[in-house]
């Protein structure tokens, strides 16, 4: 745990060896982190919501349910084209490794359109 903390407050003031951060210091490090935290969290949930079968992937099957339900409306062209992005391998199936890259890369996308 230590040097965990060590490596997270890499540049804060260390005398004598001891680790002495100020709020604000903590506050700067620990808010990036924790909103990750709180992202990987939620990207979690909607997999395990979008995983109808609970087997461990989304099936085409699955997503298209699910975006009926959710987006009725939704190009269908679209629908199919975004799960195949998200299959890396082509099996048919989205592993949780697949969805949690599409969800980050959809933030970091977001986030510097911003």
């Amino acid at each position: 745990m230590k040097l965990l903390l060590t490596q997270m407050f890499r540049g804060c003031h260390v005398p004598d060896h001891e680790l002495h951060v100020t709020r604000d210091e903590f506050v700067s490090v620990m808010t990036p982190r924790l909103a990750r935290t709180d992202l990987l969290e939620n990207v979690r949930r909607l997999f395990k919501a979008l995983d109808l079968k609970a087997e461990g992937f989304i099936s085409l099957r699955s997503f298209q349910q699910a975006c009926e339900m959710t987006l009725p409306l939704a190009n269908h062209e679209t629908m199919l084209r975004a799960f195949h992005e998200a299959d890396r391998d082509g099996d048919g199936r989205v592993t949780y490794q697949d969805f949690e890259r599409m969800c980050l890369l959809a933030v970091q996308i977001e986030t510097s359109n911003k």
